[in-house]
């Protein structure tokens, strides 16, 4: 069956963990099922069929460290009451969003650091004892003076979107589709994220995608996020973009996510009581209308932007390289059909 997602399945995801070389998670679970509960609005009732076939292949895993990963039915058992069945296959939608940041950290082999001499990593599918850091982000590096930056780090998360779009559209069998599946939501949103997808240089050192940026915020902007999971305002600039969406588990992320992606999808560029846009092209949240991030005016930050404006000028020459937006005129994009899986 055709995955024809309108205005594409991989155009309508989004994110990219990080920048950089170092441990670093990218969107947190509200933002990562943000994207998803965008790119879902875009599906055909026959896709959304094919993909949640596909994700009922998604198995409940353990860890070496005897932790358990949670799978399809797992996802259905946390799902909260009272959700009419489309609802219900949003939400495991969204929730499969966040399936390979779950297998960070919990045991499995973990490198943000790309094996040498691979180019593009095989999918062996839920059976792989890896987890794959180095799938989440795009070390592609720009500097601020005359810095030497180094060559773009491969596998990463462009040479493996490339993969699984090609694998999910092959006659491979459905439990390695799903493992693309829930791969390709995630990576799709990790490299929309602009700081996820470079590194910037300065005096011939990395800022590791804005860990290293310190940020001062005003008194009152740090009240918006204490008393959230994390407790404090992040003190750095990549922690801050990570967490514009929201917190929370994969659980507790979902009505949020669901709110803040409706949001998303419907506000227009200049437009939306009380949000101010930041144009993106074909980035994060991207309205379909405009191409342009909304947040709500307190979550702007007078602190990094020109930073922020070069990675989106990065970022979104990769995705048009990729094939997931084409040009159509200055400033403005159209999105094309980018994959399909049988």
């Amino acid at each position: 069956m055709r995955i024809s997602f309108r205005r594409s399945f991989l155009a309508q995801l989004l994110s990219v963990i990080l920048a950089c070389s170092s441990a670093s998670w990218g969107w947190g679970n509200a933002g990562h099922e943000a994207v998803a509960y965008v790119a879902w609005q875009q599906l055909t009732p026959e896709t959304r069929t094919r993909v949640m076939a596909l994700l009922m292949q998604v198995p409940t895993l353990q860890s070496p460290e005897h932790k358990t990963i949670p799978g399809y039915n797992d996802w259905v058992k946390d799902l909260p009451a009272g959700l009419s069945d489309d609802e219900k296959n949003l939400y495991l939608f969204m929730r499969a969003a966040t399936w390979p940041d779950t297998i960070k950290h919990v045991g499995f082999e973990d490198s943000d650091n790309p094996p040498k001499g691979v180019t593009e990593d095989v999918n062996i599918g839920f059976s792989d004892t890896k987890s794959h850091g180095y799938w989440h982000f795009v070390d592609a590096g720009f500097a601020s003076d005359n810095s030497t930056v180094p060559p773009t780090p491969m596998p990463n998360a462009e040479t493996q979107i490339a993969a699984f779009r090609t694998a999910i559209s092959s006659g491979e069998s459905d439990d390695l589709k799903a493992y693309d599946l829930v791969w390709l939501e995630h990576m799709v949103g990790d490299i929309h994220q602009p700081l996820h997808g470079t590194a910037r240089y300065f005096n011939n050192k990395g800022d590791e995608g804005g860990n290293l940026v310190v940020i001062k915020l005003t008194p009152a902007m740090k009240k918006k996020f204490e008393g959230t999971v994390s407790k404090s305002a992040p003190q750095e600039l990549h922690a801050f973009w990570d967490d514009l969406p929201g917190e929370g588990n994969p659980v507790s992320a979902l009505p949020g996510a669901a709110a803040f992606g409706k949001g998303a999808s419907q506000c227009s560029r200049g437009q939306g009581g009380g949000y101010r846009s930041f144009r993106l092209g074909n980035g994060v949240i991207d309205d379909s209308r405009s191409g342009c991030l909304c947040f709500p005016d307190w979550q702007i930050a007078a602190t990094g932007w020109q930073h922020l404006e070069e990675c989106r000028l990065l970022n979104h020459r990769r995705v048009l390289q990729q094939g997931h937006a084409r040009r159509t005129g200055p400033g403005r994009t159209r999105r094309c059909a980018a994959s399909k899986a049988t």
